[in-house]
């Protein structure tokens, strides 16, 4: 979880979008632990830096003020863009 708010920051920077939620609320640790696992993964095998620059995207999308609810896109982007750690972290670990 520590490697989550490490590495997508402050939770508040990402308001409005749901992904503030999803840092913050205790009924989405389960969510952050997983993330985390893959975070730590990319890190460990040299391809955060990529992925960090990938997720800039989803960060500029989460400061449209049109961003809200289910038309959420900043978070949309950021699970599209997690996608590829997700993957190595399943058929390397799982």
């Amino acid at each position: 979880m520590a490697c989550v708010d490490e590495v997508l920051g402050n939770a508040a920077e990402w308001a409005p979008s749901l992904i503030d939620y999803r840092l913050t609320s205790p009924f989405q640790g389960y969510w952050k632990l997983e993330v985390g696992g893959w975070l730590l993964l990319a890190r460990e095998l040299g391809f955060l830096p990529a992925l960090l620059n990938r997720l800039q995207r989803a960060f500029k999308e989460a400061h449209d003020p049109k961003v809200k609810g289910a038309n959420d896109s900043a978070h949309r982007i950021l699970q599209q863009e997690l996608a590829p750690a997700m993957a190595v972290h399943y058929f390397t670990v799982v």
